[in-house]
């Protein structure tokens, strides 16, 4: 039986939880320690869902061959790389007309066990909201105080960010197993959520002009995907026990995004770029 058709036989219309991920040919190997925490999660997914483009646009040529993944593991072959937005947009077309929640995440974060438990309460919660562990406003993503403005809804997450001091520190506690550094000091409505912690979403709940995405905007998904939340009329609510620093794989450094210029630009002006995008093209975060 198609697992579409088993999750609404077996949860009805409001349950249901489908993990969805994507990955790129250098990290085929590095997926061990990722696959192995979505295996502990207390609060098993009701389907896991691994979306691969046929052709990488970062890495031309014939595909490698995947390596042996568990059975609970379905692998979608996607006709558009959509860069790090696969592991979302093509899953929230499969599962459209439907009412699961779709908890889409990086292949380059280990999750603690009780992360779609964390989840699954915030939806419980925030039943009309896109939920998620972390995520800023764009006055500090961008570190420009000019953008700041009267936000609207309220409240306002209040993010507890360690200085570069306490940083160190906490690094080396957590080298020995140590607690980590609290993100958040109160949970509350962001404007760009953070992928890699893990977002909650159902289908409908995006703009549908997501899937046409301008330039350089396809290496700054969090950006893009939060702009297409706002521009389909949805919120962002971030909240749970995440940590600074925590649950970083041994894939996290390998061909990342996050410290690589591709054309012509670095992490933060593909983010400003995508910002100013947003903000002139359709006046969202204004």
């Amino acid at each position: 039986m198609p697992v579409r058709r088993l999750i609404r036989r077996l949860f009805g219309p409001q349950h249901g939880i489908v993990v969805t991920f994507t990955t790129i040919p250098p990290r085929f190997a590095l997926l061990g320690p990722m696959i192995a925490a979505l295996a502990a999660q207390k609060r098993r997914p009701d389907a896991v869902e691994l979306y691969v483009p046929r052709q990488y646009r970062r890495f031309p040529g014939e595909r490698a061959a995947l390596p042996s993944l568990p059975d609970w593991i379905d692998v979608i072959e996607t006709d558009m790389d959509y860069g790090p937005a696969t592991k979302v947009l093509p899953a929230l077309d499969r599962w459209a007309g439907t009412d699961v929640d779709i908890l889409f995440c990086d292949d380059d974060t280990i999750h603690d066990p009780f992360w779609t438990t964390r989840l699954a309460e915030m939806r419980r919660d925030r039943p009309t909201d896109v939920v998620c562990e972390l995520g800023m406003d764009i006055d500090r993503l961008l570190s420009d105080p000019s953008l700041s403005r009267p936000h609207t809804p309220t409240p306002r997450a209040v993010i507890d960010q360690p200085t570069p001091a306490e940083l160190s520190v906490i690094r080396r506690r957590m080298k020995d197993g140590g607690p980590g550094h609290p993100y958040l000091s109160a949970p509350g409505y962001v404007d760009i959520l953070f992928g890699f912690r893990g977002a909650m979403v159902r289908p409908g709940w995006v703009d549908r002009r997501a899937w046409t995405i301008p330039g350089i905007l396809w290496t700054v998904d969090d950006v893009w995907l939060s702009g297409m939340i706002a521009l389909a009329g949805r919120r962002i609510w971030a909240g749970g026990a995440a940590c600074w620093m925590s649950g970083e794989s041994p894939a996290s450094r390998t061909q990342d995004l996050y410290s690589s210029v591709i054309g012509g630009a670095d992490r933060a002006t593909a983010n400003r770029l995508g910002v100013s995008y947003m903000r002139d093209t359709w006046g969202i975060w204004r």
